[in-house]
């Protein structure tokens, strides 16, 4: 405590020590640094040129990230080149990760399906996403497609539905259209006969489309995911993307846990609920980093550097609506009944981060804040 007038902590002041008089500091402020930066990338690079310039002590200095956003493109691009050791103490959202992305198009598809008809829409997305249009899909006799000619299967099939104004149609009938299979030879310079382009598309539709929407518990629709996971782990290009089995290893624990629940087997009507029950569990989910604790430089949200100071301090992503992070509307509590009941409401939850924010930063020698500056972000 500062001595100023913090009002979220003035109740627990005098529940704590009535009589308590907080001492004056006579701390001189921060060599500041505002840096405006254009995008994200710029952020990144620019809080690199920072922690590589030297003149900074790693094992003394705290890299802030209000949100994990840039925490993917900071190791890939930062740490990668970074010869001090890192401790890493937040997770990555695995609802941020390419995989999680295709799971939840996927399920989507299934929810948008009428009578067995799917939504062109909602099944474009799903072969458009990166891991299916350049996987090895396999081919009759054991073989498998090269990811061009995959590339090349998809585009030709969003070309015929965009051609005959296909809205919804049943899998089965594309995947024998004779039209589209001899134009998917001729563009692959005869790589991929009729059959087996057919034979390709109709495994796509079985893994992908299919098999989800058949799933009537949690347990099948679980176990039926994990497969999608493991074909791609095998089939698809993931294996060359940045941080690919951390990502994969979490959700595919993910969906071995739901699969082993005690209401797994337990049969649901509702499609929607059992999608909302896999979405849900997968929400509070991160991606773990490993670190080695008050070790190197430290990589923190804001509520994690409670208590601790650091000679130099690295704060990203200083904008609104990031920064504070609180949601100015509560769906569960209105903030006009949140202060009936005597508890915090948006005004105390912004100035509990602002005093989180303000202790680090005094406490520190050197403080540099990064933000985005555009025409649809401010600072």
């Amino acid at each position: 405590h500062d001595g100023r007038e913090w009002t979220p902590f003035l109740e627990t002041q005098a529940g704590l020590a009535p009589n308590h008089r907080p001492p004056v500091f006579d701390t001189p402020l921060p060599d500041l640094h505002l840096h405006t930066l254009p995008n994200t990338h710029g952020e990144v690079l620019r809080a690199g040129e920072i922690l590589h310039g030297g003149g900074i002590d790693p094992e003394k200095t705290a890299l802030v990230l209000p949100d994990p956003g840039p925490l993917i493109p900071l190791l890939w691009e930062v740490f990668e080149s970074y010869d001090e050791k890192v401790n890493l103490t937040m997770g990555y959202p695995v609802t941020r990760t390419p995989l999680y992305t295709l799971l939840n198009e996927i399920l989507s598809a299934a929810e948008s399906r009428r009578e067995g008809r799917i939504y062109s829409r909602d099944y474009l997305r799903v072969l458009f996403h990166p891991y299916i249009k350049n996987l090895s899909a396999p081919l009759p006799g054991g073989g498998a497609t090269e990811s061009r000619d995959t590339r090349i299967l998809v585009h030709c099939t969003e070309q015929y539905l965009r051609e005959n104004e296909r809205t919804y149609f049943h899998p089965e009938s594309i995947g024998s259209e004779r039209d589209l299979m001899e134009r998917v030879q001729t563009m692959t310079e005869g790589r991929l006969l009729p059959e087996d382009a057919a034979f390709a598309l109709t495994h796509l539709h079985e893994t992908y489309f299919e098999a989800p929407a058949r799933a009537g518990t949690l347990g099948e629709l679980a176990r039926t995911l994990l497969a999608v996971v493991r074909e791609l782990a095998e089939r698809s290009q993931a294996g060359y993307h940045p941080f690919f089995s951390l990502f994969f290893g979490t959700i595919a624990d993910g969906l071995e846990e739901l699969a082993a629940l005690q209401l797994a087997d337990i049969h649901l009507e509702s499609r929607e609920i059992l999608h909302a029950m896999t979405r849900a569990h997968f929400e509070s989910s991160t991606v773990p980093f490993t670190g080695l604790p008050l070790q190197g430089l430290q990589v923190l949200g804001l509520l994690e550097t409670r208590a601790q100071s650091f000679d130099t301090v690295v704060v990203m992503d200083a904008n609104e609506s990031v920064l504070p992070a609180v949601p100015e509307v509560d769906p569960v509590l209105p903030h006009s009944v949140r202060k009936a009941l005597g508890l915090p409401g948006y005004d105390e939850s912004v100035e509990v981060s602002r005093y989180h924010l303000f202790r680090l930063l005094e406490s520190a020698r050197t403080a540099h804040i990064l933000y985005r500056e555009s025409a649809e972000e401010s600072r």
